[in-house]
């Protein structure tokens, strides 16, 4: 009797244990599946965005380059690594904050996507006149005079002297303060030196009239539209005096 129940415990046994182990093998098959659909599905899905990356539909189509006048479009893009064909999520604003400070004459720019077109609206430094090969800008600062560029002479006044950095720093700032209309009727402006002021301002303006001034008083020189009429016919010299803000004329010497 004894040897039955042993023999029913053992039977008992053994098939708790075959039963334990084919649950093992079902729970190891059913690992193995998750993990083989799991890599499938991340390797599908790196593949589709492979496919989405190599795609011209996230890819720039065109660059449109709005508001340079001192640089060229190409200039300005290969500056800032910018092409056809970048990757639109690699394009941020934030990314291309610093990028231009190899590029004097740029105060700042905004780039702005819509769709696949990239447009890079420019902002740049007045340019106050041109001093040999070179124009000056806000701030003092020279930039090259290119063939792209060289129309916008015959808008500023031809800069003679002022060779000194501060001095043209300075001339910089009063010229600043001038209209554009009225910067428009200076052919040139030279050093002019006295006995109390090395660095005097002579204007020659394209009417054929002079104008002397030191930097503090440039400003005044708004006001001409105002008082040429007044002045007489052989009056062709003009004085701005800033202590004063008054302006006297007189035949020139």
């Amino acid at each position: 009797m004894e040897n039955r129940q042993d023999t029913n415990s053992f039977k008992a046994i053994s098939k708790a244990i075959r039963q334990k182990r084919k649950q093992k093998r079902k729970t190891k098959q059913r690992q193995m599946i998750v993990v083989l659909v799991f890599v499938v599905v991340i390797n599908l899905l790196m593949y589709g965005l492979y496919k989405l990356d190599q795609s011209s539909l996230f890819r720039i189509s065109k660059i449109i380059v709005n508001h340079n006048e001192l640089y060229e479009d190409d200039v300005i893009l290969d500056t800032l690594n910018l092409h056809a064909g970048k990757r639109t999520w690699l394009v941020h604003p934030i990314l291309y904050k610093n990028k231009t400070h190899d590029l004097a004459g740029i105060e700042s720019l905004t780039l702005r996507k819509k769709g696949r077109l990239l447009f890079v609206d420019v902002e740049e430094f007045k340019v106050l006149g041109f001093k040999a090969n070179h124009f000056l800008i806000d701030g003092g600062s020279l930039i090259q005079i290119t063939d792209f560029n060289r129309h916008l002479q015959k808008h500023v006044p031809e800069i003679i002297g002022f060779d000194d950095e501060e001095l043209l720093e300075r001339l910089s700032e009063s010229l600043m303060k001038l209209k554009p209309e009225i910067l428009m009727l200076i052919a040139s402006l030279n050093q002019f030196t006295t006995t109390y002021d090395q660095a005097q301002v002579w204007m020659l303006l394209n009417d054929k009239k002079q104008v002397f001034s030191d930097f503090r008083a440039v400003e005044l020189f708004n006001n001409y539209p105002l008082f040429v009429d007044q002045i007489s016919p052989e009056n062709d010299c003009i004085y701005l005096d800033y202590t004063s803000s008054s302006a006297r004329s007189s035949p020139c010497q």
